[in-house]
C-alpha cells in the first residue's frame, strides 16, 4: 500500500472549493483554532459545551420511537458510537445494541440513538443530540430511559463523556474545532501506520486514493478525521478514516498550536500480494 502527501497549511476555502464540502467558516487548515473562545460553562462538572438534562419520563420513549422511526422496529445493529471511551481507570459498562436515526426538523429533531434488546418494543432507552445552529457551540443530550436493570445510569455515564460531535453547519465550526483540539498534550514521535486493506475490497481488487481531512492538537495527535475526497469505495474510505484517527502527524513547522491537514492514502493491490518468484 502506498500513501503520502500530508498537506498541512492549505486554506479551508480552497479545500472546500476542491472537494465540494460545506467547510465555510473554518480557520485555515493548519492554523491554530484556539483563538475562538469556548462557550461559558453550562453545567458544573461537565464540559462547557455539553448540557445533559434530567432523564425524561419513560412514557416519552414510545412517542419518540413512533415519531422518529415511523413505528417500525429495525433489528438493532452495531454502529460507530458517538460517545468517547470511559476515562482510564473507569470500567466500561456494557451498552445494549442500538439503532441510530436522524429526525427531520420539528419538535423531536436531532440525532437519535435507540437502545433495544431483542424483543423490546418500544426500545427501553433513547437519547438524542440537539446541535446548535448558531454560536455558541452548546450540545444538549436528552435522555429517555426505562431500564430496571440499571442501564439508565450506564447511559448517563456514557453521555457525560460524550465527545464533541461535529456541527451540521458552518456557523459553529470554528468553536467545535477549538474544543476538540484544545487542552494539554504530550509530544511524541510521528506515527502514521497505514490502514489495513479491507478484505472485501481486496477480493474485489478495489484500488484508489482517499484524501482524509484531519484535525490535530498542538502535539500532532489527530482528534478528528473525515473523508475529504472519496476513493469511490466505501470500504477504502472507512479504512483510511479509522486509521487516521489513531495517527500522530508532524505539526506545521510554523505553528505551535492545533490545526488541520489533508493526507492522501493510496490503496494499491500489488502492495498487498507477495512478490512472484
Amino acid at each position: 500500500m502506498g500513501w503520502a502527501e500530508a498537506r498541512p497549511g492549505t486554506a479551508t476555502a480552497a479545500l472546500a472549493a476542491l472537494a465540494g464540502l460545506v467547510l465555510a467558516g473554518m480557520a485555515a487548515a493548519a492554523e491554530p483554532a484556539g483563538d475562538t473562545p469556548a462557550p461559558a460553562a453550562a453545567q458544573p462538572g461537565r464540559p462547557a459545551w455539553l448540557v445533559v438534562p434530567a432523564p425524561l419520563p419513560p412514557s416519552a420513549i414510545a412517542l419518540a420511537w413512533d415519531t422518529v422511526s415511523g413505528g417500525g422496529m429495525p433489528y438493532p445493529r452495531d454502529s460507530d458510537a458517538l460517545a468517547a471511551p470511559a476515562p482510564r481507570g473507569t470500567p466500561a459498562a456494557p451498552v445494549p445494541p442500538f439503532v441510530e436515526l436522524q429526525a427531520p426538523p420539528g419538535e423531536l429533531a436531532g440525532h437519535w440513538r435507540f437502545h433495544a434488546r431483542r424483543g423490546d418494543h418500544p426500545p427501553h432507552a433513547a437519547w438524542r443530540l440537539i446541535l446548535p445552529e448558531a454560536p455558541p457551540y452548546v450540545v444538549i443530550a436528552q435522555l429517555y430511559c426505562n431500564d430496571p436493570n440499571g442501564g439508565c445510569e450506564a447511559l448517563r455515564r456514557e453521555l457525560a463523556w460524550l465527545q464533541a460531535p461535529r456541527p451540521t453547519g458552518a456557523a459553529t465550526m470554528d468553536e467545535w474545532l477549538a474544543i476538540i483540539t484544545a487542552g494539554p498534550c504530550e509530544s511524541g514521535p510521528v506515527r502514521m501506520p497505514p490502514p489495513q486493506f479491507p478484505p472485501r475490497a481486496l477480493r474485489e481488487e478495489a484500488r484508489g486514493s482517499v484524501r482524509v481531512l484531519v484535525a490535530h492538537d498542538a502535539c500532532g495527535q489527530v482528534r478528528h478525521a473525515s473523508v475529504y475526497q472519496s476513493s469511490r469505495s466505501r470500504d477504502l474510505d472507512r479504512a483510511a478514516v479509522q486509521a487516521a484517527r489513531r495517527w500522530r502527524i508532524a505539526p506545521p513547522a510554523d505553528s505551535s498550536g492545533p490545526g488541520q491537514a489533508v493526507v492522501t492514502v493510496r490503496f494499491d493491490i500489488e502492495d498487498n500480494y507477495p512478490p512472484e518468484n
